[in-house]
C-alpha cells in the first residue's frame, strides 16, 4: 500500500521546520543533512509496492526550499547502478529536488573500490538482476559526510534498510 510511515516522518519534520520563523529559531533546526533513500520512500521498491507521488511532491518541495535557504543539506541516496536510478528519478519527476552533487549511488568507482569479495558479489548480483540494490552505499555515503566532518547529530535518514535503520 502507501509508504505511510516515510511520507509521515518527513512531514513531520518539514511542518517542524517551517514552523521555524525566524534565524534565531533556525539554529534550533539539529538535523541539517537530510538523506533520503529512493527507493521504498521516494519511489517504490522490494517492500513498498506503491507511494503517495503527491505526498512525496510536496514533501520534496519543501525540502528543496530548504536547502536553496542553507537550512539544511538535502542529499539523495540509492543502492541502484546509476543508469536504474537516473532512469527511476526521471520516470517520477522527482530530479529537480536535488542538487547533482547530492545525488549518489552505486557507481563504477564505488564498485570497484570494494573488496574483492564484495565487488565479485555485486557484479554476479547486477548479472542476476539489473535493478540489484546495494544498501550499503547508504553505510557508505553516512560515512563520508562524517569524515567530511559532519557529526552523526547532524545527519537524519529517511529510508528502509535494516543497515540505515538500525
Amino acid at each position: 500500500m502507501l509508504n505511510e510511515g516515510h511520507a509521515y516522518a518527513l512531514k513531520v519534520y518539514c511542518d517542524w521546520i517551517f514552523a521555524v520563523q525566524s534565524d534565531a529559531m533556525a539554529e534550533q533546526i539539529k538535523k541539517k543533512v537530510v538523506l533520503v533513500s529512493l527507493e521504498d520512500v521516494l519511489v517504490p521498491g522490494r517492500v513498498v509496492k506503491e507511494v503517495n507521488k503527491k505526498a512525496i511532491k510536496e514533501i520534496l518541495e519543501n525540502l528543496s526550499k530548504l536547502d536553496k535557504e542553507g537550512k539544511i543539506t538535502l542529499i539523495l541516496v540509492s543502492g541502484f547502478k546509476k543508469d536504474v536510478m537516473d532512469k527511476k528519478i526521471a520516470e517520477n519527476s522527482i530530479g529537480k529536488y536535488f542538487r547533482s552533487e547530492n545525488i549518489h549511488c552505486a557507481t563504477e568507482d564505488y564498485i570497484s573500490k570494494r573488496e574483492e569479495v564484495d565487488r565479485k558479489r555485486h557484479e554476479k548480483n547486477l548479472k542476476e538482476n539489473p535493478y540489484f540494490n546495494d544498501a550499503y552505499v547508504k553505510v557508505q555515503v553516512v560515512d563520508f559526510l562524517m569524515m567530511s566532518g559532519i557529526p552523526k547529530e547532524d545527519i537524519v535518514y529517511f529510508g528502509h534498510d535494516l543497515m540505515t535503520d538500525a
